[in-house]
C-alpha cells in the first residue's frame, strides 16, 4: 500500500486496526508495573490532540528537536510535529550535552521536546520552548499538552505535502564533522 503522508500512514492504520494494540506502554507506579495498550485509533486520535497544541503555537515550518529515549511520547511527538507541517529533527540520545546544543544550532531549532534524562540540558537551552515528555518540575509535558489538545478539539484529518522538508537528521559524522541529510514524508 501506497502512503501520500505520514498522516495518510496513521489515518490507514486507526481504520484499519481501530482498538488493536499500536503500544503496550509500561508505566511504573510507586510498587508496582502497569501496562497501558494504546491502540491504533487512540495513538492516532493523540498525535491530532498533540498536534492541535503545536499548531497552536505556531510550530508549522519551524525545527522542533526531539530526544530521548525510545518510548511512547517520543514517537507521538515526533509524528505530531510532522503531521502539522513542522520540521522534526530526532537527535541522537548518545551524543554529549555539547555536540546536542551544536545541532540544534546548526539546524536553528525552535523547541527541544526532551525526556526527563536531559533536564539539565533543557535548562541551558535558553531562546527555544522547552517541552518534556515526562511531568518535569519547571517544563510544560505531553501529557498535560495532549489533555490541553483534547479540550480544544483535536485537529482534524489532513494530509501534509509529502515533498516538503519534513525530516532533518544527522549522520553519524565517521570521517568529519556530522552531515545534516533532508528528507521529505
Amino acid at each position: 500500500m501506497i502512503y501520500k503522508s505520514f498522516g495518510d500512514l496513521l489515518r490507514q492504520a486507526a481504520r484499519r486496526n481501530g482498538e488493536k494494540s499500536a503500544f503496550i506502554v509500561k508505566k511504573k507506579e510507586e510498587k508496582s508495573v502497569k501496562y497501558i495498550n494504546i491502540s491504533y485509533k487512540k495513538f492516532y486520535d493523540d498525535v491530532r490532540a498533540l498536534g492541535k497544541v503545536f499548531d497552536e503555537k505556531g510550530y508549522k515550518d519551524k525545527r522542533i528537536a526531539v530526544i530521548g529515549k525510545n518510548c511512547y511520547e517520543w514517537i507521538l511527538s515526533l509524528l505530531a510535529v510532522s503531521y502539522i507541517g513542522a520540521v522534526a529533527v530526532p537527535l541522537d540520545k548518545g551524543l554529549s550535552e555539547t555536540e546536542i546544543m551544536e545541532q540544534m544550532d546548526r539546524i536553528n531549532a525552535d523547541t527541544l521536546i526532551f525526556d526527563k534524562d536531559y533536564s539539565e540540558i533543557a535548562k541551558r537551552n535558553t531562546g527555544r520552548e522547552n517541552i518534556c515528555f515526562n511531568a518535569d518540575e519547571g517544563f510544560e509535558n505531553i501529557d498535560d499538552l495532549l489533555e490541553k489538545g483534547y479540550k480544544k478539539g483535536i485537529l482534524p484529518e489532513m494530509d501534509s505535502d509529502a515533498d516538503k522538508l519534513a525530516l532533518l537528521l544527522f549522520t553519524s559524522g565517521t570521517t568529519s564533522k556530522s552531515k545534516i541529510v533532508m528528507l521529505s514524508q
